[in-house]
């Protein structure tokens, strides 16, 4: 059942007016005892539409939440997977924003750096390596985030240990903001 706000405001407005009508009633001089046994059974039948009322909001809220836990269940279990995958690749695998700055790197490219995923994420390779031997790669992240054309760069660079280290960057653009 999914919780439909215009059908529910409604009997909850017809409720309010039924109980509005009362009150106007009572204020107007009456019959006495027959009216207020009167006010009393309608006031009575209004309160159980009010509490059947209640019940159904709080039946569709908790059928809400169930689907709600259930998307993020399955997120979450998604996210194992992919992270499962991207950090016991042989590879290594950065995930970068549009403006180049890293949104996710696998411990193999953690470890060739020296640099903890905390140091890196929201910072673009020039930001974290400002002698420039990044420059190439930045400037390919940032022509395949504009293109939406995959690409590739041949990466050669000097670790922080003095190792020369040459390396097959494959561009792939996601459609959804991140390269």
């Amino acid at each position: 059942m999914r919780f439909d706000v215009t059908q529910r405001t409604e009997q909850f407005l017809n409720i309010v007016r039924g109980i509005d009508a009362v009150v106007m009633e009572l204020r107007t001089p009456g019959e006495g005892e027959v009216r207020n046994r009167r006010m009393a059974r309608r006031l009575q039948t209004l309160t159980q539409c009010l509490r059947a009322l209640g019940a159904q909001l709080a039946a569709d809220i908790a059928v809400q939440n169930d689907g709600h836990s259930r998307m993020r269940e399955t997120l979450a279990a998604s996210e194992r997977q992919f992270r499962t995958l991207a950090e016991n690749l042989p590879n290594y695998l950065a995930r970068h924003a549009t403006g180049a700055e890293i949104v996710y790197l696998n411990p193999r490219l953690e470890a060739i750096f020296g640099l903890g995923i905390d140091e890196v994420v929201g910072k673009a390779p020039s930001q974290l390596f400002p002698d420039g031997r990044f420059e190439g790669y930045e400037s390919a992240i940032l022509e395949a985030a504009r293109t939406g054309e995959e690409g590739q760069l041949e990466l050669r660079f000097t670790t922080q240990e003095g190792e020369p280290r040459i390396h097959h960057v494959q561009l792939v653009p996601d459609r959804k903001s991140v390269v």
